[in-house]
C-alpha cells in the first residue's frame, strides 16, 4: 500500500472508532431520557390467515363506491395510562422508495381523504388493550388499482431530550391501509432523467435517477445503471428498489461504487420488474470530482439499539480497538517508510 492508502486506512479506522463511540453515547443518552410510558403497539384486528402481511397492515379489495369499517388493536404495555391522538394520513413514496406516511399537519390527498375516525383522542389504560374503529368510503369515481392510506396514533405528550441539543421526540405508530379498487390496472415505470451528483452532505458519488410509476399498481422496480467516463471502463450495477406507489415520482440517489473524475460520462439506466422495462441513455457532464472513501467507517458506525443481545461493552471495545489500530497503522507506516517519502 502507498502512503495515501495507509493514511486513508488509518483515518478510516480512527473515524470508525470515534463514530461508534459517539453512537454508543447517543444510544445511552436516548435510553436514559426516553419516557418509559411512551411505547405502545398497534395492529389490525381483522386479518387474512392466508396472507401474513395482513397481520401488520390492512389489504382490502373493494368496488368503487364501497364502504367498510375495520378495527385496530392498541396495546399499552406500560404501568401507566397513555393518551394518544388518532388521525388518518395519506400514503407516500419515500425519497429512496418504500412507503411512508404524511405528517399530522399535512393535507390529506388520495386515499388518505377516504378514511374517517370516530374520535381524535384515545386513552389506553395501563397494561391493557383497546380497539379503535375507522371507516373507509371509496368514491364512485375512484380509479381502479392500488391506493395507500394509514391510521396514525401519536402520543399526545411530546418528550424533549436532554444533552447538548434539545430534541423533541414524537412517538407515532401507523397501520397501513392498502385499498385495491377493482378494475383493470397495472404498474408502469417511466424514467425522466439521470444526473451525476454527490450524496447529500457527502462527497460520495451517485447517479440520481428521476423515475415515476405512472401506472395504477404499486411495484418494486429494479434499476440497472451503466456508466463510462474519463479513464474508466464501463461498469454496470443493479439494485432493487422498495415500493413505488402509483402516480408518484422520486429522484433516487443510486450510490456509485467508484470515485468519479470530472468530465463527460455516458449513462444508461434500465428499469425493470415494474411493468414493461424501459431504458434511458444520456451524456452527463461532471464538473467536480467525487471521491469514494473506505466503507469501513460506515459499516462500523452502525450502532445497535440498547436492547441488542450484545452488551454495550462489546461495541465499546470495538470502538477503542478501531481508534488504537488506526493510530498504530499510522505510526508503523511512519517508522517503516524510506527516507524522502
Amino acid at each position: 500500500m502507498n502512503s495515501r492508502t495507509i493514511t486513508h486506512l488509518a483515518a478510516a479506522l480512527a473515524a470508525a472508532g470515534a463514530l461508534l463511540a459517539m453512537g454508543l453515547g447517543a444510544s445511552a443518552a436516548s435510553a436514559a431520557t426516553a419516557s418509559p410510558a411512551s411505547g405502545f403497539s398497534v395492529r389490525p384486528v381483522e386479518f387474512n390467515p392466508a396472507n401474513p402481511a395482513t397481520r401488520a397492515y390492512f389489504i382490502v379489495t373493494v368496488a368503487r363506491g364501497a364502504r367498510f369499517t375495520d378495527h385496530i388493536a392498541i396495546v399499552n404495555p406500560n404501568p401507566t395510562p397513555i393518551n394518544l391522538l388518532a388521525y388518518p394520513v395519506s400514503g407516500l413514496t419515500g425519497t429512496t422508495s418504500g412507503d411512508v406516511y404524511a405528517n399530522r399537519q399535512d393535507r390529506r390527498t388520495g386515499a388518505g381523504a377516504w378514511l374517517t375516525h370516530a374520535t381524535e383522542s384515545i386513552t389506553v389504560p395501563a397494561d391493557s388493550q383497546v380497539t379503535a374503529a375507522f371507516t373507509v368510503v371509496v368514491p364512485k369515481g375512484a380509479t381502479p388499482g392500488d391506493h395507500l392510506a394509514g391510521m396514525a396514533f401519536q402520543a399526545a405528550q411530546q418528550t424533549v431530550g436532554g444533552g447538548h441539543f434539545a430534541i423533541t421526540e414524537i412517538v407515532r405508530e401507523v397501520v397501513g391501509v392498502e385499498i385495491i379498487v377493482r378494475g383493470t390496472a397495472s404498474p408502469r415505470i417511466a424514467l425522466r432523467g439521470a444526473a451525476l451528483a454527490a450524496l447529500p452532505g457527502t462527497n460520495f458519488p451517485a447517479v440520481v435517477v428521476k423515475l415515476a410509476n405512472t401506472g395504477r399498481q404499486l411495484c418494486k422496480p429494479v434499476l440497472t445503471v451503466s456508466l463510462q467516463g474519463p479513464g474508466q471502463k464501463r461498469l454496470v450495477v443493479s439494485r432493487p428498489l422498495d415500493t413505488v406507489l402509483p402516480t408518484s415520482a422520486i429522484a433516487y440517489p443510486f450510490q456509485w461504487p467508484r470515485a468519479l473524475a470530472a468530465g463527460s460520462y455516458t449513462t444508461t439506466v434500465k428499469a425493470s420488474k415494474c411493468g414493461k422495462s424501459v431504458t434511458l441513455r444520456s451524456v452527463t457532464m461532471l464538473r467536480s470530482a467525487l471521491r469514494r472513501v473506505l466503507p469501513i467507517a460506515t459499516v462500523l458506525a452502525v450502532v445497535p439499539p440498547p436492547s441488542s443481545s450484545l452488551g454495550w461493552w462489546v461495541f465499546a471495545l470495538i470502538a477503542v480497538g478501531c481508534i488504537g489500530l488506526g493510530v498504530l497503522v499510522s505510526r508503523g507506516w511512519r517508522r517503516r517508510r524510506p527516507a524522502g517519502l
